[in-house]
């Protein structure tokens, strides 16, 4: 059973969890510089991924105080999930600042995201009418690009939703 949503997403209820799936051809696209400086395109991510394998987008900011509780959790299931690709996605912070916080957080640089020009919150549709990001914002993407499951704010049940999903294959 199905349900359609606004968009050209479906939204799929299965073991208790509502999956978002873009139909083929619809999922967003995404084309960023890391902290490191380089061009991350997501369709080159997609390519390289094996059956099961997921991929995960956080859009986060300093400003934003959930972002922050939710990002510790965040880099602790990175560690756990090695075979999961995880992305912050930066939204409107400055490049110095995120830079010192992912030396002090041991945070890969390539895995940072840059999104200065909100092109990544748009394509994922983080935005609100007046163009502001609402954050925090997480997708998981299968290993074909397509969005299987939203989260939006942080709390505790979110991030166990977040481990179960990851664990589905």
């Amino acid at each position: 059973m199905s349900v359609r949503v606004p968009g050209p997403m479906v939204l799929i209820p299965l073991f208790g969890f509502f999956f978002f799936v873009f139909p083929e051809g619809a999922s967003p696209k995404l084309q960023l510089y890391s902290l490191s400086g380089d061009l991350h395109r997501s369709s080159e991510i997609y390519q390289g991924l094996e059956n099961h394998q997921k991929v995960v987008y956080s859009f986060w900011s300093f400003s934003c105080l959930p972002c922050m509780a939710e990002f510790p959790h965040l880099l602790q299931l990175q560690k756990e999930k090695k075979s999961v690709k995880f992305y912050f996605v930066n939204v409107l912070d400055e490049r110095e600042k995120i830079s010192e916080f992912a030396e002090k957080n041991s945070i890969d640089k390539t895995s940072i995201l840059l999104d200065e020009r909100l092109a990544g919150a748009r394509s994922f549709r983080v935005l609100n009418k007046n163009q502001q990001p609402i954050l925090p914002q997480l997708f998981v993407l299968n290993n074909i690009g397509n969005i299987i499951f939203k989260l939006s704010g942080y709390t505790e049940a979110n991030i166990t939703r977040l481990k179960t999903i990851l664990t589905i294959n």
